[in-house]
C-alpha cells in the first residue's frame, strides 16, 4: 500500500498484483522498501474477469518499480518518501509526514503534509505537482478535520497524482474524500 500503487476496494473484487516486495529494517526507525509490479487486475477488474491479470501499463512489459523509505526518527512524526518508475509511462515521487500531539486522554490534535509529482515520459506532456495539508483532532467522541490541496498541472498534464494500478483514478491526497 503505497501512495501511487495500492489496492482499492470500491469494486466487487479488490485489485491485486503479481509483484515482489523486499523490506529492510536494519536501520533503527527506518523501513526501506523495494518493489516491482509486473501485472495487476485493477484497471481490468470486473465481475467477468477479476482474475484477468494484465501487464502493467498497456502491455509494454516493463512493469513498475518503486523504492521507499518509511521513517519514524522522532516518535509520533512519521515521514515517508517514495520514488516510482511506472513502465514507459512516467517517473513519480511522493513525500508525506504527520504529527499527532496528545493533549488529554480523549483529546488530540494532528498536522499532516503531502507533496507529490508525476513526470510523464510522453513528449509534450506536462508534469503534475501537488500538495496537501491537514489539521485533524479528536475532542471527546468527535473527530474533526480540515484539509486543503492544490494540484498544478501547468495546462499540459496528462497524469493525475493518483493510483497507477487503476488508471490514475483514486488519490491518497487528504481531500480525496471530499
Amino acid at each position: 500500500d503505497t501512495p501511487f500503487a495500492f489496492s482499492e476496494g470500491w469494486n466487487l473484487q479488490k485489485n491485486s498484483f503479481d509483484a515482489m516486495v523486499v523490506l529492510n529494517q536494519d536501520i533503527k526507525s527506518v523501513t526501506l522498501v523495494g518493489a516491482y509490479i509486473g501485472k495487476g487486475n485493477g484497471a481490468f477488474a470486473t465481475v467477468q474477469n477479476a482474475d484477468n491479470f494484465q501487464p502493467y501499463h498497456g502491455g509494454n512489459g516493463h512493469g513498475t518499480y518503486a523504492v521507499g523509505a518509511m521513517t519514524n526518527f522522532i516518535a509520533g512524526l512519521p515521514i515517508n518518501a517514495w520514488y516510482y518508475n511506472v513502465g514507459n509511462t512516467a517517473d513519480a515521487f511522493w513525500v508525506d509526514g504527520a504529527y499527532t500531539l496528545k493533549l488529554a486522554d480523549d483529546m488530540n490534535v494532528g498536522l499532516g503534509a503531502q507533496y507529490g509529482g508525476m513526470m510523464p515520459d510522453a513528449t509534450g506532456a506536462g508534469d503534475t505537482a501537488g500538495y496537501a495539508a491537514k489539521v485533524a483532532g479528536k475532542i471527546g467522541m468527535f473527530n474533526v478535520m480540515a484539509a486543503y490541496s492544490s494540484v498544478d498541472d501547468d495546462g499540459k498534464a496528462s497524469l493525475a497524482l493518483a493510483n497507477t494500478a487503476t488508471g490514475f483514478k483514486k488519490t491518497k491526497l487528504y481531500t480525496a474524500g471530499i
